[in-house]
């Protein structure tokens, strides 16, 4: 295919991708309900939908050497740059002026009322924009800031949102097994939801417009300040030298602990503070994670947000499923940190200096997975311990036998001890260790964004889990109607043999995978090929 082909084709998809798909699943909306409100919240939450689609990548031009070139100015290289993100992303990806009209309209709205919510969804647009650009190119200060902010307000929404989407799920369910649901009173609910919230809007609308005007006023400070930084070389001169552990308590409390353990043992030492170091270093790029790792991360507030849904919900034996729920959730718990949050130290991603080091000097690498697991272990151990306690904490609520806190916990710990291990060996697979700098490998591969893939046994382990519990819902939840019921202790036996051989199988198999991939890199051998997990 000509490259003139090419374009015309990719012009083609992008215009159907962007517009034609939406269009006609808004027709074929309004032909079912016949409400131009419904059609109006579909192209209202495809607006909405825009903003999840801010990324800090949105600012790499910012740093090319032809715009530094052509624009040496920073103040305006950023207006530059802004302009441009808008454009796309506005004008032609996501076309603000088109689906604001048909918005409008759908709403009934007026002329003048459809020009101020285009002019309030630009303005905010434009806040997000320059906050990703704030946060990429600030201080630590303002990094950590963000960070702290940031996370406290994704946890909170994390729970609700999944709490909701949940209840809505179980009552549109209820409604369709009790044939009460069809077109006019899923309407009926669509519209009384959407009343409830314009009246709550219309009740806070002074508080929230002062919370935005505070907020706007933030950014804008923020953004004119991280300017000036920029302008004057604060954030390459001074600024990058405050990555380090002194600098962050929680490292520093961590790397103490770390230092008791190994007491004397310099080498265990040495290794440890690398890793801490790193830790630091990588706080630039990993800032949004920081207290997903030091307090509790997103599997929590998800595991907290379905508890909530299955306790709103009780049934006879429900309490049986938090056998297979509460491990699913911490194996899901170790995955995030593992593969995303703490990748860099959970790889080889930065350790090509230090391997280079260990095979000229004879040491064995597997003492450098050993350091990575005890950094693991310290780091994640306020995490840990909160997951427990939150876990316990349920299973008395649900007035657990003994028999479920004994086999919960126990499977937890089998999990805790072999899963940071197996995702490290996975994370070896996927992952490149070829790179003298870390930060190049990082920038072109995007992969704290998107995390290190599972390799196949941990993700076919998870799907089994969890399938399980699926099962033993439905055998708890349907087995009277259908005139037969297995025992509780049949259900607990069969679901901790299942998970207990999975993940003997699973360990042996990376185990495996590890000794060959070491092996091969024992050897000189730093290229990224899928076919070290082998053979040796």
């Amino acid at each position: 295919m000509s490259e003139k082909k090419k374009k015309s084709f990719y012009a083609v998809w992008f215009f159907i991708q962007n517009y034609v798909f939406l269009m006609i699943g808004t027709l074929v909306i309004y032909k079912l309900f016949k409400s131009t409100l419904v059609c109006g919240a579909i192209c209202f939450f495809h607006l909405i939908s825009g903003f999840f689609q801010i990324d800090s990548n949105d600012w790499k031009a910012f740093e090319r050497n032809d715009f530094v070139i052509a624009f040496p100015q920073k103040s305006k290289r950023c207006f530059m740059v802004l302009v441009g993100n808008l454009i796309y992303r506005l004008f032609i990806s996501n076309n603000i002026v088109f689906y604001g009209i048909i918005t409008g309209l759908l709403f009934g709205m007026k002329t003048i009322g459809i020009v101020c919510f285009i002019m309030l969804y630009l303005i905010i647009y434009m806040i997000s924009e320059l906050v990703v650009f704030t946060v990429r190119y600030s201080t630590i200060g303002i990094k950590k800031f963000y960070s702290i902010f940031g996370y406290f307000f994704s946890m909170s929404v994390t729970s609700l949102v999944i709490y909701a989407i949940f209840q809505v799920g179980i009552y549109l369910a209820t409604q369709i097994i009790k044939k009460q649901l069809d077109k006019d009173n899923i309407l009926a609910e669509f519209e009384f939801l959407v009343g409830r919230i314009s009246i709550w809007f219309t009740e806070h609308k002074i508080v929230l417009a002062s919370l935005a005007a505070v907020f706007s006023l933030f950014i804008t400070a923020s953004f004119i300040y991280t300017l000036y930084v920029l302008k004057h070389n604060f954030y390459s001169e001074k600024d990058k030298s405050k990555y380090v552990v002194k600098n962050f308590r929680f490292i520093r409390f961590f790397r103490f602990i770390m230092h008791s353990i190994a007491k004397s043992d310099n080498h265990n030492i040495a290794l440890s503070d690398k890793e801490y170091a790193l830790y630091a270093d990588v706080y630039k790029f990993n800032y949004k994670n920081y207290w997903y790792v030091m307090i509790a991360d997103r599997p929590l507030a998800i595991m907290i947000a379905v508890i909530a849904v299955l306790y709103d919900h009780m049934f006879e034996g429900c309490e049986l499923l938090l056998l297979g729920i509460l491990p699913c959730f911490f194996m899901l718990d170790i995955n995030s940190a593992t593969t995303v949050k703490l990748l860099v130290n959970m790889s080889f991603i930065s350790d090509y200096n230090t391997i280079l080091f260990a095979n000229t000097s004879g040491i064995s690498l597997k003492e450098l997975i050993r350091a990575k697991l005890r950094f693991y272990y310290v780091t994640k151990s306020v995490s840990t311990v909160v997951f427990f306690i939150t876990s316990n904490l349920i299973m008395y609520v649900f007035g657990c036998e003994p028999a479920i806190y004994i086999l919960t916990n126990l499977l937890c710990l089998i999990i805790l001890i072999v899963f940071p291990e197996n995702y490290l060996i996975s994370n070896l697979i996927y992952t490149r260790l070829n790179y003298k700098q870390y930060e190049k490998y990082l920038d072109e591969s995007q992969i704290l964004e998107v995390g290190s893939r599972e390799f196949f046994p941990l993700n076919l382990l998870y799907r089994v889990m969890t399938t399980l519990v699926f099962l033993a819902l439905i055998v708890l939840l349907f087995g009277t109607s259908f005139s037969f019921r297995i025992s509780e202790y049949l259900i607990m036996g069969i679901m901790f043999s299942v998970f207990i051989i999975g993940i003997f199988l699973c360990r042996k198999i990376m185990k495996r995978v590890g000794n060959n991939i070491l092996a091969f890199v024992e050897r000189g051998d730093y290229s990224a090929d899928f076919a070290k997990i082998f053979k040796k």
